[in-house]
């Protein structure tokens, strides 16, 4: 078992320390990162071999883009400027090329495994939790942009594929977890099971006994 902690090359984040000899001296006791790249790391703080995995940057609300469905987005984004800042374009391709690049990016840094977030929903859905995509079309659409990406053959940092609590990989339907495994051609695959996502999905819980219990079960 390794421990980890997340981390990221945003400025915020890097301000933190002084130089790599201060995050070195913060990194006792653990065997590396989990990095998410949010900018160039222009001080070298992070070492490349201390990157375990890499965390690829997820749009919250992407199917609809990947999808094609212009309404969807200007009812979530507002204007075609607003979607093109957020997905580095206007057509579904830019999406393929954005994770492409990331997988490249993890490559680089030597990462084991890279994560994708099998989750989709809007600020409105969020807020409200009524959603407008179920489990299996998010599922669905993970599994055709992932197919996109990752080389059938497994010759890439293994797949982790992570649960949140809105729709799409859940952890709480074995049916959809199983479509979500034999939909990614890839061999090279897991599960990056975050047990606070898996919290969410039942408000009920009101103590740490309790949560271990449902996380369990």
């Amino acid at each position: 078992m390794k421990l980890l902690f997340n981390m990221s090359t945003d400025p915020w984040d890097l301000a933190r320390y002084a130089d790599r000899e201060d995050f070195l001296a913060m990194l006792q006791g653990f065997d590396g990162v989990e990095l998410m790249f949010l900018g160039e790391d222009a001080k070298g703080i992070v070492p490349k071999e201390k990157v375990v995995g890499y965390h690829m940057v997820c749009p919250y609300c992407w199917l609809d883009f990947f999808r094609g469905d212009r309404t969807a987005l200007l009812r979530e984004f507002d204007d075609d400027e607003t979607v093109r800042r957020v997905f580095g374009g206007l057509t579904p391709d830019v999406l393929a090329d954005h994770y492409r690049r990331e997988l490249e990016r993890a490559k680089t840094y030597g990462a084991e495994y890279i994560v994708f977030h099998v989750s989709n929903a809007g600020m409105a859905e969020t807020l409200s939790g009524r959603y407008r995509h179920s489990d299996r079309e998010v599922i669905d659409g993970s599994c055709e942009l992932l197919n996109l990406i990752f080389p059938a053959d497994g010759d890439h940092p293994q797949l982790m594929l992570e649960n949140l609590w809105e729709p799409g990989l859940r952890m709480t339907d074995p049916e959809m977890t199983a479509r979500l495994l034999e939909g990614v051609k890839t061999p090279n695959k897991g599960i990056m099971l975050d047990t606070g996502h898996l919290m969410h999905t039942e408000p009920a819980l009101k103590n740490q006994r309790e949560a271990v219990a449902y996380i369990h079960e």
